[in-house]
Parts: C-alpha cells; structure tokens; sequence
C-alpha cells in the first residue's frame, strides 16, 4: 500500500484549518499515540491566547476537527483514531480493510521479532488463521 506524502494529501483533500494541525501532529506521531495537549497546541498555535479559556470548548473543537478530518479521508485508508489513553493516533487500512497498519518509522517503537519499520495489528474483524 503506497501512503501519500503528508502536504499531497493535504492539498488534494483541502483539508485545513484545524483539520490540517491535528492531522500533521497526528502524522508526526508516526502511529503512537498523541496527547489531546500537542493536539490543542497544535490547533491553537497562532492564537495569541493560546485557545479558549474554557476546556470543554477545546474538547469540543478538538472533536469536531477530528470528525471532519476522518471525513474528509473517509475513502483514503487513513484514519485518526482515539487511543485509549486520551490520545489519538493515526491508522492506515489495507484496501480489503483486514488488516490494520499502524505507521511507525522508528526501530524503537518496534517490539522484538517485527521487522524495523511497521508494526501490525491483527483486526478484531479478521478471520482466525488456519492452524493458529
């Protein structure tokens, strides 16, 4: 599966305002999870006030630009997911939609056993392999 370059998909699904930061964060997360903070941060950076005094409101926007922004890569195979620990982080799906691909670049993140690059989830909507 070829993932496109971040400022290509960008540009050819308009995406921006808001949409465009948390999408950039959640991309420079490479597939582990992002705080709701560096999101926020990054949503508001050109804010001279830093965001909105009320934290629901912050929640509230950070919400709806997730919503359009999954929206807007509804057809693409890339998705922002809610991480279970109050994060998001970014998810590519195989075109028969089977097996999930979290995107992570660095060797680090990889456990043991996987190769350097890629780690992979088996999805809860796939069926069980033969002889496992």
């Amino acid at each position: 599966m070829t993932v496109p370059a971040l400022d290509h998909l960008l540009a050819s699904r308009e995406i921006k305002g808001f949409e465009a930061a948390v999408l950039a964060e959640v991309w420079r997360g490479k597939g582990m999870r992002v705080a709701s903070e560096r999101l926020w941060d990054a949503m508001y950076a050109d804010d001279p006030d830093g965001g909105p005094a009320s934290t629901q409101r912050m929640y509230a926007d950070l919400r709806g630009a997730i919503y359009s922004l999954n929206t807007r890569l509804n057809d693409s195979g890339i998705s922002v997911l809610r991480d279970y620990r109050s994060g998001f982080r970014l998810a590519l799906k195989s075109q028969n939609a089977s097996w999930e691909i979290n995107i992570c670049l660095l060797s680090q993140h990889t456990k043991p056993g996987r190769p350097s690059g890629i780690k992979t989830r088996r999805s809860r909507f796939e069926p069980p392999r033969a002889g496992t």
